[in-house]
């Protein structure tokens, strides 16, 4: 892993200064994990693993910053607007952008709402990808009807055609601090 960071003000506005954040990283995982040949075949009943192996880089630049947009006023105590993007490239499935906009308004000391929007991103892990597909004794199911029990097996391991799972993502809250 390889990362470089940058926080600072860039210059003071009426409400407050503008504070940004920018970075970059690299990451390299990789994996050979080698199991002995009965599991390879999945010939125990369960609790092991085939072996695999597999490698996964990824490339990220980012870039957030808070801009007030006003202090000490009638309406607010603080009122701050929230903006942050990323581009992550991964060797498995590609590039992507995401990005969050955000407001965090003090009402008062005591009364703060907060809410975002964003596009969320999640890519599979090296594990998701690479490790071997197993046969697991999985749960019994019983057929009530008859009085039967059947054992039901999972097929467990990893799919090198996993796609990342995108989510545009909207929350909400709000903080309530009495002051007794």
């Amino acid at each position: 892993i390889v990362n470089a960071n940058v926080t600072g003000e860039l210059f003071d506005t009426w409400a407050g200064p503008i504070k940004i954040a920018l970075g970059a990283e690299y990451r390299k995982d990789k994996v050979n994990s080698v199991s002995d040949p009965i599991s390879d075949i999945s010939g125990w009943r369960q609790g092991t693993f085939g072996s695999y192996r597999g490698t996964l880089e990824v490339k990220e630049l980012y870039g957030e910053t808070t801009i007030p947009l006003a202090r000490d006023t009638f309406f607010a105590r603080s009122l701050d607007l929230d903006l942050a993007g990323r581009v992550v490239d991964y060797s498995t499935v590609g590039s992507t952008a995401v990005w969050k906009i955000g407001a965090n308004w003090a009402v008062s000391d005591e009364l703060r709402f907060r809410s975002t929007y964003s596009k969320d991103f999640r890519a599979p892990k090296i594990n998701d990808l690479f490790s071997q597909a197993n046969l697991r004794a999985g749960n019994t199911v019983v057929d009530y009807l008859t009085n039967r029990s059947v054992n039901v097996n999972l097929l467990q391991g990893g799919n090198p055609n996993l796609d990342p799972e995108t989510a545009y993502t909207f929350t909400a809250g709000i903080v309530v601090e009495p002051s007794f």
